[in-house]
Protein backbone atom coordinates (compact mmCIF):
# COMPACT_ATOMS: atom_id res chain seq x y z
CA UNK A 1 0.00 0.00 0.00
CA UNK A 2 3.13 2.47 0.74
CA UNK A 3 4.73 1.80 -2.44
CA UNK A 4 1.61 1.96 -4.50
CA UNK A 5 0.84 6.04 -2.81
CA UNK A 6 5.05 6.56 -3.28
CA UNK A 7 4.55 5.57 -7.37
CA UNK A 8 1.67 7.61 -7.46
CA UNK A 9 3.29 10.85 -6.43
CA UNK A 10 6.02 9.80 -8.89
CA UNK A 11 3.66 9.52 -11.42
CA UNK A 12 1.65 12.79 -10.82
CA UNK A 13 5.32 14.80 -10.70
CA UNK A 14 6.35 13.33 -13.92
CA UNK A 15 3.30 13.96 -15.67
CA UNK A 16 3.22 17.52 -14.30
CA UNK A 17 7.00 18.07 -15.34
CA UNK A 18 6.10 16.09 -18.87
CA UNK A 19 2.91 19.09 -19.69
CA UNK A 20 5.16 22.35 -19.53
CA UNK A 21 6.39 23.07 -22.21
CA UNK A 22 8.77 25.95 -20.78
CA UNK A 23 10.96 23.90 -18.86
CA UNK A 24 14.18 22.33 -20.91
CA UNK A 25 15.13 18.71 -20.37
CA UNK A 26 17.86 19.45 -17.91
CA UNK A 27 16.07 21.28 -15.51
CA UNK A 28 13.17 19.00 -16.02
CA UNK A 29 15.40 16.26 -15.00
CA UNK A 30 17.17 18.06 -11.79
CA UNK A 31 13.90 19.09 -10.51
CA UNK A 32 12.47 15.70 -11.25
CA UNK A 33 15.77 14.11 -9.24
CA UNK A 34 15.41 16.80 -6.51
CA UNK A 35 11.77 15.32 -6.03
CA UNK A 36 12.44 11.41 -6.44
CA UNK A 37 14.72 12.21 -3.24
CA UNK A 38 12.36 14.10 -1.31
CA UNK A 39 9.70 11.12 -1.51
CA UNK A 40 12.43 8.61 -1.17
CA UNK A 41 13.38 10.14 2.44
CA UNK A 42 9.22 10.71 2.64
CA UNK A 43 8.79 6.71 2.24
CA UNK A 44 11.08 5.76 4.22
CA UNK A 45 10.64 7.79 7.30
CA UNK A 46 6.99 6.76 6.95
CA UNK A 47 8.30 2.97 7.10
CA UNK A 48 10.79 3.76 9.69
CA UNK A 49 7.36 4.99 11.77
CA UNK A 50 5.29 1.87 10.64
CA UNK A 51 7.78 -0.65 11.80
CA UNK A 52 8.22 1.33 15.14
CA UNK A 53 4.34 1.15 15.59
CA UNK A 54 4.39 -2.55 15.24
CA UNK A 55 7.19 -2.94 17.14
CA UNK A 56 5.15 -0.75 19.82
CA UNK A 57 2.05 -3.51 19.15
CA UNK A 58 4.23 -6.74 19.43
CA UNK A 59 5.79 -5.37 22.86
CA UNK A 60 2.45 -4.24 24.12
CA UNK A 61 1.18 -7.42 23.06
CA UNK A 62 3.84 -9.86 24.80
CA UNK A 63 3.74 -7.59 28.09
CA UNK A 64 -0.12 -7.94 28.12
CA UNK A 65 -0.06 -11.98 28.18
CA UNK A 66 3.22 -11.72 30.25
CA UNK A 67 1.32 -9.51 32.83
CA UNK A 68 -1.94 -11.58 32.03
CA UNK A 69 -0.03 -15.37 32.98
CA UNK A 70 0.93 -13.93 35.92
CA UNK A 71 -2.29 -12.75 37.46
CA UNK A 72 -4.20 -16.05 36.64
CA UNK A 73 -1.00 -17.61 37.73
CA UNK A 74 -1.38 -15.89 41.34
CA UNK A 75 -5.48 -16.29 41.27
CA UNK A 76 -4.66 -19.96 40.62
CA UNK A 77 -2.44 -20.12 43.79
CA UNK A 78 -4.23 -18.38 46.29
CA UNK A 79 -6.81 -20.50 45.34
CA UNK A 80 -5.21 -23.20 46.12
CA UNK A 81 -4.00 -22.20 49.37
CA UNK A 82 -6.86 -21.37 50.24
CA UNK A 83 -8.60 -24.52 49.41
CA UNK A 84 -6.01 -26.80 51.43
CA UNK A 85 -5.70 -24.39 54.18
CA UNK A 86 -9.85 -24.37 54.81
CA UNK A 87 -9.56 -28.14 54.60
CA UNK A 88 -6.59 -28.93 57.15
CA UNK A 89 -7.57 -26.00 59.29
CA UNK A 90 -8.60 -27.84 62.50
CA UNK A 91 -5.59 -30.18 62.63
CA UNK A 92 -3.27 -26.94 62.25
CA UNK A 93 -5.13 -25.49 65.53
CA UNK A 94 -4.31 -28.05 67.55
CA UNK A 95 -0.77 -28.99 66.49
CA UNK A 96 0.14 -24.99 67.17
CA UNK A 97 -1.75 -25.42 70.66
CA UNK A 98 0.33 -28.51 71.16
CA UNK A 99 3.84 -26.72 70.33
CA UNK A 100 3.28 -23.61 72.54
CA UNK A 101 1.64 -25.68 75.44
CA UNK A 102 4.58 -26.15 77.11
CA UNK A 103 6.34 -22.26 77.23
CA UNK A 104 2.38 -21.31 77.80
CA UNK A 105 2.60 -23.87 81.11
CA UNK A 106 -0.72 -25.42 79.44
CA UNK A 107 0.59 -29.53 79.10
CA UNK A 108 -1.75 -30.82 81.31
CA UNK A 109 -4.87 -29.23 78.33
CA UNK A 110 -3.01 -29.65 75.26
CA UNK A 111 -1.31 -32.69 75.87
CA UNK A 112 -2.70 -35.29 72.85
CA UNK A 113 -4.49 -34.69 69.80
CA UNK A 114 -7.31 -36.27 71.37
CA UNK A 115 -7.06 -34.18 74.42
CA UNK A 116 -6.66 -31.19 72.50
CA UNK A 117 -9.16 -31.49 70.40
CA UNK A 118 -11.53 -32.54 73.19
CA UNK A 119 -10.49 -29.27 75.07
CA UNK A 120 -11.07 -27.19 72.09
CA UNK A 121 -14.97 -28.23 71.63
CA UNK A 122 -15.72 -27.57 75.30
CA UNK A 123 -13.88 -24.19 75.44
CA UNK A 124 -15.05 -22.58 72.53
CA UNK A 125 -17.59 -25.13 70.41
CA UNK A 126 -17.05 -27.27 66.83
CA UNK A 127 -16.34 -23.72 65.40
CA UNK A 128 -13.70 -23.25 67.68
CA UNK A 129 -11.21 -25.60 65.33
CA UNK A 130 -11.56 -22.94 62.73
CA UNK A 131 -10.21 -20.40 64.84
CA UNK A 132 -8.67 -17.78 62.89
CA UNK A 133 -9.28 -19.44 59.90
CA UNK A 134 -10.44 -16.28 58.12
CA UNK A 135 -7.08 -14.83 58.96
CA UNK A 136 -5.13 -17.84 58.01
CA UNK A 137 -6.79 -17.86 54.81
CA UNK A 138 -6.00 -14.16 54.42
CA UNK A 139 -2.61 -15.10 54.82
CA UNK A 140 -2.28 -18.50 53.08
CA UNK A 141 -3.70 -16.90 50.11
CA UNK A 142 -0.88 -14.70 49.75
CA UNK A 143 1.93 -16.75 50.87
CA UNK A 144 0.98 -19.49 48.14
CA UNK A 145 0.37 -17.02 45.45
CA UNK A 146 3.87 -15.69 45.51
CA UNK A 147 5.18 -18.90 46.59
CA UNK A 148 4.08 -20.94 43.44
CA UNK A 149 4.82 -17.40 40.67
CA UNK A 150 7.80 -16.77 42.41
CA UNK A 151 9.21 -20.46 41.90
CA UNK A 152 7.97 -20.76 38.34
CA UNK A 153 9.41 -17.49 37.48
CA UNK A 154 12.66 -18.28 38.97
CA UNK A 155 12.43 -22.10 37.15
CA UNK A 156 12.18 -20.01 33.88
CA UNK A 157 14.91 -17.72 34.73
CA UNK A 158 17.37 -20.47 35.66
CA UNK A 159 16.67 -22.59 32.15
CA UNK A 160 14.33 -20.80 29.84
CA UNK A 161 11.50 -22.50 30.09
CA UNK A 162 8.71 -23.63 32.24
CA UNK A 163 9.08 -27.22 31.23
CA UNK A 164 12.44 -28.13 31.47
CA UNK A 165 14.58 -30.07 33.44
CA UNK A 166 16.31 -28.34 36.06
CA UNK A 167 18.85 -30.10 38.49
CA UNK A 168 18.21 -30.56 42.52
CA UNK A 169 20.53 -27.98 43.22
CA UNK A 170 18.08 -25.30 41.05
CA UNK A 171 15.12 -26.38 42.09
CA UNK A 172 16.02 -25.84 46.32
CA UNK A 173 17.59 -22.28 44.88
CA UNK A 174 14.52 -21.39 43.33
CA UNK A 175 12.13 -22.97 46.30
CA UNK A 176 14.35 -21.54 49.16
CA UNK A 177 14.38 -17.88 46.83
CA UNK A 178 10.34 -18.41 46.42
CA UNK A 179 10.05 -19.32 50.59
CA UNK A 180 11.64 -15.84 51.22
CA UNK A 181 9.68 -14.36 49.30
CA UNK A 182 6.41 -15.52 50.36
CA UNK A 183 7.93 -15.40 53.91
CA UNK A 184 8.65 -12.15 53.69
CA UNK A 185 5.24 -10.57 52.50
CA UNK A 186 3.17 -12.46 54.62
CA UNK A 187 4.63 -12.72 58.01
CA UNK A 188 2.99 -10.20 59.76
CA UNK A 189 -0.55 -12.44 58.76
CA UNK A 190 1.36 -15.34 60.20
CA UNK A 191 2.08 -13.31 63.64
CA UNK A 192 -1.80 -12.22 64.06
CA UNK A 193 -2.88 -15.61 63.53
CA UNK A 194 -0.92 -17.07 65.80
CA UNK A 195 -2.08 -14.54 68.42
CA UNK A 196 -5.84 -15.00 67.50
CA UNK A 197 -5.04 -18.84 68.64
CA UNK A 198 -3.43 -18.48 71.53
CA UNK A 199 -4.20 -15.40 73.19
CA UNK A 200 -7.37 -14.90 74.78
CA UNK A 201 -7.41 -11.15 75.64
CA UNK A 202 -7.75 -10.53 71.95
CA UNK A 203 -11.23 -12.47 72.24
CA UNK A 204 -10.67 -14.30 69.04
CA UNK A 205 -10.77 -10.39 66.72
CA UNK A 206 -8.25 -9.22 64.43
CA UNK A 207 -8.70 -5.82 65.09
CA UNK A 208 -7.84 -6.12 68.58
CA UNK A 209 -5.03 -8.24 67.49
CA UNK A 210 -3.82 -5.73 65.77
CA UNK A 211 -4.00 -3.25 68.33
CA UNK A 212 -2.90 -4.98 70.82
CA UNK A 213 0.77 -5.67 68.91
CA UNK A 214 0.94 -2.44 67.99
CA UNK A 215 0.80 -1.00 71.66
CA UNK A 216 3.93 -3.73 72.12
CA UNK A 217 6.32 -2.63 69.49
CA UNK A 218 5.04 -1.20 66.50
CA UNK A 219 6.07 -2.55 62.92
CA UNK A 220 8.43 -4.69 64.81
CA UNK A 221 5.56 -6.63 66.27
CA UNK A 222 4.37 -7.38 63.14
CA UNK A 223 7.88 -9.00 62.00
CA UNK A 224 8.51 -10.66 64.95
CA UNK A 225 10.15 -14.05 64.78
CA UNK A 226 11.27 -13.15 61.03
CA UNK A 227 14.54 -14.59 61.58
CA UNK A 228 13.24 -17.81 62.30
CA UNK A 229 10.42 -17.96 60.04
CA UNK A 230 13.32 -17.39 57.36
CA UNK A 231 15.66 -20.29 58.60
CA UNK A 232 11.98 -22.61 58.90
CA UNK A 233 10.12 -21.78 55.88
CA UNK A 234 12.80 -21.09 52.90
CA UNK A 235 14.66 -24.62 53.48
CA UNK A 236 10.73 -26.41 54.24
CA UNK A 237 9.73 -24.71 50.81
CA UNK A 238 12.61 -25.21 49.30
CA UNK A 239 12.77 -28.91 49.82
CA UNK A 240 9.03 -29.56 49.39
CA UNK A 241 9.04 -27.89 45.87
CA UNK A 242 12.43 -29.88 44.55
CA UNK A 243 10.92 -32.70 46.09
CA UNK A 244 7.57 -32.39 44.33
CA UNK A 245 9.32 -31.35 41.07
CA UNK A 246 11.84 -34.12 41.45
CA UNK A 247 9.29 -36.84 41.66
CA UNK A 248 7.05 -35.24 39.16
CA UNK A 249 9.73 -35.32 36.32
CA UNK A 250 10.92 -39.12 37.54
CA UNK A 251 6.85 -39.80 37.52
CA UNK A 252 6.00 -37.94 34.19
CA UNK A 253 9.50 -37.42 32.37
CA UNK A 254 10.67 -33.40 31.13
CA UNK A 255 9.99 -32.08 28.42
CA UNK A 256 7.20 -29.90 26.49
CA UNK A 257 3.69 -31.48 27.25
CA UNK A 258 0.15 -30.75 25.58
CA UNK A 259 -2.64 -29.32 27.63
CA UNK A 260 -4.69 -32.00 26.57
CA UNK A 261 -2.10 -34.44 27.89
CA UNK A 262 -1.78 -32.12 31.30
CA UNK A 263 -5.64 -32.11 31.76
CA UNK A 264 -5.87 -35.67 31.41
CA UNK A 265 -4.02 -36.73 34.24
CA UNK A 266 -4.84 -38.62 37.20
CA UNK A 267 -5.24 -35.93 40.67
CA UNK A 268 -4.58 -38.76 42.61
CA UNK A 269 -0.97 -39.08 41.10
CA UNK A 270 -0.45 -35.18 41.90
CA UNK A 271 -1.64 -35.86 45.14
CA UNK A 272 0.58 -38.76 46.35
CA UNK A 273 3.55 -36.73 45.09
CA UNK A 274 2.20 -33.70 47.19
CA UNK A 275 2.09 -35.85 50.54
CA UNK A 276 4.88 -37.80 49.83
CA UNK A 277 6.89 -34.41 49.09
CA UNK A 278 5.67 -32.64 52.77
CA UNK A 279 6.18 -35.14 54.79
CA UNK A 280 9.99 -35.63 53.75
CA UNK A 281 9.99 -31.80 53.86
CA UNK A 282 8.33 -31.54 57.50
CA UNK A 283 11.02 -33.97 58.90
CA UNK A 284 13.92 -32.46 58.14
CA UNK A 285 12.99 -28.65 59.01
CA UNK A 286 10.31 -29.49 62.05
CA UNK A 287 12.34 -28.25 64.34
CA UNK A 288 13.06 -25.29 62.95
CA UNK A 289 9.03 -24.42 62.89
CA UNK A 290 9.08 -24.96 66.63
CA UNK A 291 11.22 -22.33 67.01
CA UNK A 292 9.72 -19.91 65.21
CA UNK A 293 6.23 -20.63 66.23
CA UNK A 294 7.74 -19.70 70.16
CA UNK A 295 9.29 -16.90 68.96
CA UNK A 296 5.89 -15.39 67.65
CA UNK A 297 4.02 -15.27 71.05
CA UNK A 298 3.11 -13.07 73.43
CA UNK A 299 5.76 -11.47 75.87
CA UNK A 300 9.73 -12.66 74.77
CA UNK A 301 9.57 -16.29 75.49
CA UNK A 302 13.47 -15.88 74.11
CA UNK A 303 16.14 -13.03 73.92
CA UNK A 304 16.61 -14.98 70.50
CA UNK A 305 16.79 -17.89 67.77
CA UNK A 306 19.77 -19.11 68.75
CA UNK A 307 19.36 -18.87 72.79
CA UNK A 308 15.52 -20.44 71.71
CA UNK A 309 17.45 -24.21 70.37
CA UNK A 310 20.09 -23.96 72.78
CA UNK A 311 16.96 -23.64 75.81
CA UNK A 312 14.17 -25.83 74.25
CA UNK A 313 17.53 -28.47 73.74
CA UNK A 314 18.75 -28.13 77.69
CA UNK A 315 14.73 -27.63 79.57
CA UNK A 316 12.82 -30.33 77.20
CA UNK A 317 15.77 -32.40 75.33
CA UNK A 318 15.60 -33.42 71.89
CA UNK A 319 11.35 -33.97 71.65
CA UNK A 320 10.84 -30.54 72.79
CA UNK A 321 11.92 -29.47 68.81
CA UNK A 322 9.27 -32.28 67.87
CA UNK A 323 5.89 -31.46 70.24
CA UNK A 324 2.82 -31.59 67.94
CA UNK A 325 4.91 -33.16 64.93
CA UNK A 326 1.92 -35.78 64.53
CA UNK A 327 -0.49 -33.64 63.69
CA UNK A 328 1.63 -31.64 62.04
CA UNK A 329 2.17 -34.65 60.02
CA UNK A 330 -1.55 -35.35 59.28
CA UNK A 331 -1.66 -32.00 58.11
CA UNK A 332 0.96 -31.47 56.05
CA UNK A 333 0.47 -34.55 54.00
CA UNK A 334 -3.16 -33.58 53.03
CA UNK A 335 -2.62 -29.85 52.55
CA UNK A 336 0.48 -30.21 50.74
CA UNK A 337 -1.09 -32.82 48.73
CA UNK A 338 -4.64 -30.60 48.08
CA UNK A 339 -2.62 -27.25 47.39
CA UNK A 340 -0.14 -28.64 44.92
CA UNK A 341 -2.98 -30.78 43.24
CA UNK A 342 -5.41 -27.52 43.06
CA UNK A 343 -2.60 -25.73 41.37
CA UNK A 344 -1.23 -27.95 39.03
CA UNK A 345 -5.72 -28.38 37.90
CA UNK A 346 -6.09 -25.07 38.05
CA UNK A 347 -2.92 -24.22 36.23
CA UNK A 348 -3.71 -26.45 33.71
CA UNK A 349 -6.85 -25.63 32.72
CA UNK A 350 -6.95 -21.51 32.87
CA UNK A 351 -3.32 -20.63 32.33
CA UNK A 352 -1.75 -20.08 28.76
CA UNK A 353 1.82 -21.48 28.21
Amino acid sequence: MKDEAVKAILDASTQVLEQDPKMGSRKKSVINDAKLDEVARVAEKVRELEEKKQQTFREFDLRSAIFSKTFKQILCGGAAGTIARTTVAPIDRIKILMQTAFVQKKTHLYGSMGQTTRQIIKDEGITGLWRGNFTNCVRVAPHAAVQFVTYDKIKIALIGSSDGKMSVPQRLLAGSLSGVAAATVTQPLDVVRIRLQTDPEVKGKVANAVRLMWSEGGVVSFYKGWTPAMLSLAPFIAVNFATFDTLKTWWYGSGKVSKEDLRSRNPLVVLSLGALSGIFAQTICYPLDTVRRRMQLKGKTYPNTIMAFVTIAKVEGPGGFYRGMVPNALKVMPNNAIRFAAYETLKNWFVEE
